[in-house]
């Protein structure tokens, strides 16, 4: 009885911890991209998820901007695990000769990298 119960905690336990957004994002989804001159929005977002539909269920944009500006280059994109869930949002830009690396700090892409 105890083996049973066990098993059906782990089994609960590995589903709790499952990522719902892994479903929508590709294997090979980079952790940071930056959106190149050539690119558009829509390739940019394709680096990300398996189809353009699915583009929505992940991307997280910035609070406060609405409508929500599109993505362009020179935009930053970066994975970030927020409360055990991906999200796709765009790092703003700062100052100085390298400002994506500045703002990059401040995101938690380590998590993702396992």
């Amino acid at each position: 009885m105890r083996i049973l119960l066990w098993a059906l905690f782990a089994a609960g336990s590995a589903a709790a911890a499952a990522d719902p957004a892994e479903q929508w994002l590709r294997a090979d989804a980079p952790h940071a991209h930056l959106v190149r001159q050539s690119e558009t929005g829509a390739e940019a977002a394709l680096r990300f998820v398996k189809h353009a539909r699915d583009w929505p269920k992940v991307w997280c944009p910035w609070p406060g901007y609405a409508p929500t500006p599109p993505i362009g280059p020179g935009d930053l994109l970066v994975r970030v695990r927020i409360d055990g869930r991906s999200w796709i949002q765009r790092v703003r830009r700062a100052r100085g000769p390298r400002p994506h690396r500045m703002l990059l700090r401040a995101f938690d892409t380590g998590a993702l990298r396992s």
